[in-house]
């Protein structure tokens, strides 16, 4: 098995390169999945070998952490009944 980071010949049961010391499977970026050697798709899930992961999406504006965000009446409600188990000093 040939390294395809620095070209080196390795025995077929290696797993990593003797030469580079790189990681010698070729898996699949999506789902994992082991692929021979010279794959250009994924048997598995028929995702384009050497392409990147797909990164999910960001959202364009972050979402309010709980201290931020508006609290209705009930969640109101709720917490004027939790702050009495609370000692008063961390709740400050």
């Amino acid at each position: 098995m040939i390294c395809q980071a620095c070209n080196t010949e390795n025995p077929d049961q290696a797993k990593f390169c003797m030469g580079c010391g790189d990681a010698l499977q070729n898996l699949c970026a999506d789902c994992g999945t082991e692929l021979p050697n010279g794959a250009k798709f994924c048997f598995s899930c028929g995702a384009k070998v050497g392409d990147p992961a797909p990164t999910p999406a960001t959202a364009s504006t972050p979402t309010p952490t709980p201290a931020e965000a508006p609290q209705t009446a009930t969640e109101s409600a709720a917490l004027d009944r939790l702050a009495q188990y609370v000692p008063k000093e961390l709740l400050s």
